[in-house]
């Protein structure tokens, strides 16, 4: 209508498949008489804004190093999954994993190998779970696990002997196999 303003940002994507996100606005011209005898605006491209602001909140919910839901995103789910739980009368397991001497990998290979450690744990405990648990890192070796569902304790013990197995293998790191284990509850 160009009676009134318009203002709204869009994507657009390109032959190529490329993405570009573009704000535009206009605005009636009114003459004297309260009649629009033009129409002003701009289109502006926007895709670096954009692309920054969804880094941005990506950064304030996942580790940056893993890619993992971080200690924000997984107290909320943790919340969220214990209403739910009460709720509908569901079981929830929560699993705290913690690696151990982790700072010994630190400290003999350096932080580097330390990091590269840290995200093949995280790509491994995502791969020994369902898609739909969370596994989410808290900070330093800290990972925390949450599974909606579970129906007996047995079937948690197995889960978690499961994820303990899937990180007693050696991880390649630095050009080295690191063997390390691990500790949940």
């Amino acid at each position: 209508d160009a009676e009134q303003e318009h203002d709204e940002e869009f994507r657009v994507v390109r032959p190529d498949g490329t993405e570009r996100y573009i704000h535009s606005r206009s605005f009636p011209i009114r003459d004297q008489s309260g009649a629009v005898y033009r129409i002003a605006g701009i289109v502006q491209d926007v895709t670096v804004r954009t692309e920054q602001d969804h880094r941005i909140r990506y950064l304030a919910y996942y580790d940056a190093l893993t890619d993992l839901p971080n200690r924000v995103l997984v107290a909320n789910r943790l919340e969220q999954a214990i209403l739910q739980a009460h709720r509908h009368a569901q079981t929830l397991t929560v699993f705290y994993v913690d690696l151990d001497d982790f700072k010994i990998v630190n400290d003999t290979l350096g932080h580097h190998a330390g990091d590269t450690l840290l995200q093949q744990v995280g790509l491994r405990l995502r791969r020994a779970l369902r898609t739909e648990d969370t596994v989410g890192r808290l900070g330093g070796d800290e990972f925390l696990i949450l599974m909606r569902g579970l129906s007996s304790d047995a079937d948690s013990a197995h889960v978690a002997e499961k994820t303990l197995t899937s990180l007693s293998h050696a991880f390649h790191v630095a050009g080295q196999e690191i063997n390390v284990s691990a500790s949940i509850g």
